[in-house]
């Protein structure tokens, strides 16, 4: 999936907020990080993990669109 970000700065956001933007509990952000229809988060360090935000923004925009689950399939 092609990051939305125009000032190619990327902007990591904790599981509350990913959460949140997708507009789901974290327990459910999780399964559908396990099921593939969410991206998977990115390692910052031995006991941090984060998400782009771009990449929240681009599957719910999928969402809207009209996507099905195996076009979403990450």
């Amino acid at each position: 999936m092609e990051p939305c970000n125009t000032n190619n700065n990327p902007l990591f956001i904790k599981i509350n907020e990913t959460a949140g933007l997708a507009t789901v509990s974290v327990p459910t952000f999780y399964r559908k990080v396990a099921q593939g229809l969410m991206p998977k988060p990115v390692k910052l360090g031995p006991r941090a993990v984060a998400w782009l935000k771009d990449e929240i923004i681009a599957v719910n925009q999928a969402l809207v669109l009209g996507y099905s689950k195996m076009k979403l399939k990450l």
